[in-house]
């Protein structure tokens, strides 16, 4: 009972007041950044995350800037017409992203949620936001853009599958290779079921498989391939997906298969005629020797 009088004291629901200091422990503490802006566009209070954002202002200092002086004219307009069309109408924006200045001249990418600040009758007095630094964000997503143009350029073909074997990615030489294989290539790219059953096994379970299959070009042929298949594993050690770099290596066993073959025509030549063939190195010994006229000489 004490306890719930003591909350009413303070006020219930819609009647409770935060207590100043305490409100603004909450805003000094906050990693995002917080500003409120008047009606001209002045900042009149903001956080230090946020003057943290800007790159060192005080609070004296910022307290002079309007958000259109902290905001470069490209992203202006944009930003007038949220303010319009989403906060005074309905009283907040959707996230948006935009840029800053920072006070020693360069930019920060931020990503905002606007509100409406109103008095007591619903008059608009000014704008405060919620304002998140996204460069780590954008830094990430500028190396898997790097990451994927590199992986798509890659002559090899590069495949990547979930940790329970659906493939959802093919780099271009990939689809040059093998077309659009679908969501389960043990079935449809592989020549061997056994072969590939083997393979995916091995690296969902978190190893690493290296070695020739042979597998169905886009066109339905066979073509042999070099395969380096490994799982992506977290910090933990569980697997978060399944890579496979192919190489095509068909023209290269060709090669060798003709290469056999010729050295089976020669052999077979050199065994069935009266001559003999020889090497000698320098110094006049014999290095090597071969043919049906061995035989003749007693050798």
């Amino acid at each position: 009972m004490e306890g719930k009088d003591s909350c009413r004291e303070t006020g219930e629901g819609s009647g409770v007041r935060l207590d100043p200091d305490l409100f603004q422990g909450l805003l000094d503490h906050l990693r995002d950044g917080v500003a409120a802006v008047d009606r001209e566009g002045f900042v009149v209070q903001c956080n230090p995350a946020f003057l943290e954002i800007l790159g060192g202002y005080r609070q004296d200092e910022v307290r002079c800037l309007r958000w259109q002086d902290l905001t470069p004219p490209e992203w202006q307009a944009r930003e007038r017409a949220i303010l319009e069309e989403q906060v005074d109408r309905r009283g907040y924006s959707d996230l948006y992203e935009k840029e800053y200045y920072r006070k020693d001249g360069t930019r920060v990418p931020v990503e905002i949620r606007t509100y409406a600040n109103r008095d007591d009758r619903g008059r608009l007095l000014g704008y405060w936001a919620i304002v998140r630094d996204i460069s780590a964000r954008r830094m990430e997503q500028a190396q898997l853009m790097l990451f994927k143009e590199s992986l798509d350029n890659a002559t090899d073909g590069v495949g990547m599958s979930t940790p329970e074997g659906r493939h959802f990615y093919q780099n271009r030489a990939y689809t040059d290779l093998f077309g659009e294989v679908g969501p389960d290539p043990r079935s449809s790219a592989f020549v061997d079921r056994s072969v590939a059953e083997e393979v995916f096994r091995t690296i969902m379970s978190g190893g690493r498989w290296e070695g020739e299959v042979r597998m169905y070009a886009k066109d339905r042929s066979i073509r042999d391939i070099y395969l380096r298949a490994h799982a992506n594993l977290d910090d933990a050690g569980r697997v978060t997906a399944l890579v496979g770099i192919h190489t095509d290596i068909t023209g290269r066993k060709a090669t060798e298969r003709q290469l056999r073959e010729r050295e089976r025509q020669l052999r077979t030549v050199i065994e069935n005629v009266d001559l003999v063939f020889f090497s000698l190195n320098p110094a006049g010994v014999f290095l090597f020797s071969e043919g049906k006229g061995l035989a003749a000489l007693g050798l």
